[in-house]
């Protein structure tokens, strides 16, 4: 029987020889209509590599109930042809972000999808701004990519970045009562240097909280912000404050005491008047 008509499929590159084949236009010349005769084929490119009108080897077997009663001729189809085009490879500069009063961010960063596993870039992008970004106030700057290579079995396309400059978060300080310190900007890591701890009269300062009921501790050294920011100051009692008790009857004036006797005071102040109301006034520790 002589076989003619079959055909190889066109493909994306894939690294790979093999081809797909079809037998819905194959002619058997030789064949009896009633015997059962089919073809199963299999394909090989050439090479590999991407080209128009490329060689594919054919290896064709009979199969059939009645195979066995039938052989190949000599001018049975070896070859078709067909195509591997470049596959896609895609570029993309990856996106930044900065904030004002910062340098302008260097570019060495960008992803490319769709080369086979091992296979690199033969020449890498170059990335670059599409102009001088003005660091000093909020916006943003494309950053462009282009001028790689992959060699020819590959067509590549760019896809452009972005860079964002966002306003430099400030963190303020509220020092609860104590002595004024000055907003901090945040470094370029986001982190902010501890200021002077601030100081209140008998009162020792014990930490910066970034809320006000004080129960999330701010820790320099690793905290960083992405926003503006207030810190609270967290303060004990040092046993050194001036307390206030108010004894009122007859002819009993106010009474100062100081430290930490207020209560006992007032105690002392109340026996010797017991006609006398005592309130105690002291500071809240925060």
């Amino acid at each position: 029987v002589t076989v003619s008509g079959i055909t190889a499929a066109d493909k994306v590159y894939d690294g790979k020889t093999a081809a797909t084949t079809g037998t819905g236009s194959a002619v058997l010349d030789g064949k009896l209509s009633a015997d059962s005769l089919s073809l199963t084929v299999s394909g090989t490119f050439d090479t590999a590599e991407a080209g128009q009108n490329k060689t594919v080897s054919l290896h064709i077997d009979l199969t059939g109930s009645d195979a066995g009663n039938y052989r190949l001729s000599s001018g049975t189809q070896t070859t078709a042809t067909a195509s591997i085009s470049p596959a896609p490879v895609s570029i993309s500069a990856s996106n930044q972000t900065a904030w004002t009063g910062g340098s302008v961010p260097s570019l060495t960063d960008y992803t490319a999808f769709g080369l086979l596993s091992g296979q690199k870039l033969t020449v890498l992008p170059t990335l670059s701004y599409a102009a001088v970004p003005d660091m000093t106030v909020p916006g943003t700057m494309t950053i462009k990519v282009s001028g790689a290579d992959a060699g020819s079995n590959y067509t590549i396309t760019y896809q452009d970045g972005l860079l964002t400059i966002l306003a430099r978060p400030v963190v303020t300080f509220n020092s609860n009562g104590g002595s004024a310190v000055a907003s901090v900007p945040a470094d370029d890591s986001g982190k902010v240097a501890a200021p002077a701890a601030p100081t209140r009269q008998g009162y020792t300062f014990t930490g910066w909280y970034a809320d006000e009921a004080l129960t999330q501790l701010w820790q320099f050294a690793s905290d960083t912000v992405s926003r503006d920011l207030t810190l609270y100051a967290r303060w004990t009692a040092d046993g050194t404050a001036d307390s206030l008790v108010e004894v009122t009857g007859p002819a009993t004036p106010p009474v100062t005491v100081t430290g930490l006797d207020a209560e006992a005071d007032a105690v002392a102040a109340q026996q010797a008047d017991p006609t006398a109301s005592v309130v105690v006034k002291m500071t809240v520790e925060k």
